[in-house]
């Protein structure tokens, strides 16, 4: 109780703060992280080491999808254009006729401005 007190003291009274006692090198100390070698520390590291591995996986299952993703071709749906490697437009135009629809779909970006052309919702030119 009176190493609980005296924690409690050393924190400014604040109950939130985690304070850990330890021996070390025979004294008694308080501290606000686990003591070296405890129980407590391994879990953290543990933890620590299950949430990099969690990070590493979750960034290689997204380059992985990413490098399924193609660039547009000749032939490709719109939708299977959002989902290729130049995603949605800046900007879109279309033109309906009498037998076609027609849709010219912009992109632009700081170095250069690309466009696709549909005709009937199937991708019929690329200019770059």
């Amino acid at each position: 109780m009176k190493s609980l007190i005296l924690a409690m003291l050393l924190v400014g009274g604040s109950a939130q703060a985690a304070i850990y006692e330890c021996n070390i090198n025979g004294s008694k100390t308080f501290q606000s992280k686990p003591c070296p070698g405890s129980k407590e520390l391994r879990q953290q590291v543990e933890q620590s080491k299950a949430q990099q591995v969690r990070s590493e996986q979750a960034k290689a299952n997204y380059e992985t999808q990413e490098a399924k993703r193609l660039k547009p071709k000749i032939g490709m749906t719109m939708r299977e254009v959002e989902q290729s490697t130049w995603g949605y437009p800046t900007k879109t135009n279309k033109t309906t006729t009498t037998n076609n629809v027609f849709e010219q779909w912009v992109y632009r970006d700081s170095r250069s401005t690309r466009y696709l052309h549909f005709t009937n919702g199937k991708l019929t030119s690329i200019s770059e």
